[in-house]
C-alpha cells in the first residue's frame, strides 16, 4: 500500500514528516514509512508493494509464520520477506546478497552468475542445500 499526499495527516514513523509522496505501509498495524527512511532501494519497494509487507516490527518468518528468533531473521534483498536462516537450510546469514526462492529466484532463474561456473539461479536453488545465493547480483548477466 501506498500513502499519498491527501487530506489526512500520514506520518512516517521513522523521520515524522508527514504527507510525502510515498510511503509503505504494514498490513499488520498500519505503521507508514518512507522507503528511503527504512534503508529499502527502490527495486524493493516496486516488489513490496505487491504484496501485503511489514514493517521490521511486525516482520514474521515467511516459511513458518513466526516473528522469533531475530538472530537468525534475514531479509529477501529483492522483496525483502523474512526468513529464519534454519526455516530455509541455512545455518547463519549469508554474507552479500541473498534471494529467496519462495518468491524471488524464479523471476531470474536464467540469469546466469559471471562469477561462479555460469550456474544459474534455477540450477543452483535445486541443490541439496536450499542457499539460493549465487556470487553477487551486480555480476549476474541476463
Amino acid at each position: 500500500m501506498i500513502a499519498f499526499k491527501s487530506g489526512s495527516v500520514d506520518r512516517c514513523s521513522i523521520c515524522g514528516v508527514a504527507n510525502a509522496a510515498q510511503m509503505l505501509s504494514c498490513a499488520t498495524c498500519a505503521t507508514k514509512v518512507h522507503p528511503d527512511c527504512a534503508g529499502l532501494p527502490e527495486r524493493v519497494v516496486t516488489v513490496a508493494l505487491g504484496y501485503m509487507w511489514s514493517c521490521i516490527e511486525c516482520k514474521k518468518c515467511t516459511v513458518c509464520e513466526k516473528p522469533d528468533n531475530e538472530d537468525a531473521m534475514m531479509f529477501c534483498d529483492r522483496c525483502d520477506r523474512g526468513y529464519h536462516t534454519f526455516c530455509v537450510g541455512l545455518t547463519a546469514p549469508p554474507t552479500g546478497t541473498w534471494v529467496c526462492t519462495n518468491f524471488c529466484a524464479d523471476q531470474t532463474s536464467q540469469s546466469k552468475c559471471n562469477k561462479c561456473s555460469g550456474a544459474t539461479r534455477k540450477e543452483v536453488g535445486s541443490r541439496k542445500s536450499s542457499r539460493t545465493r549465487l556470487c553477487d547480483s551486480s555480476s549476474v548477466a541476463a
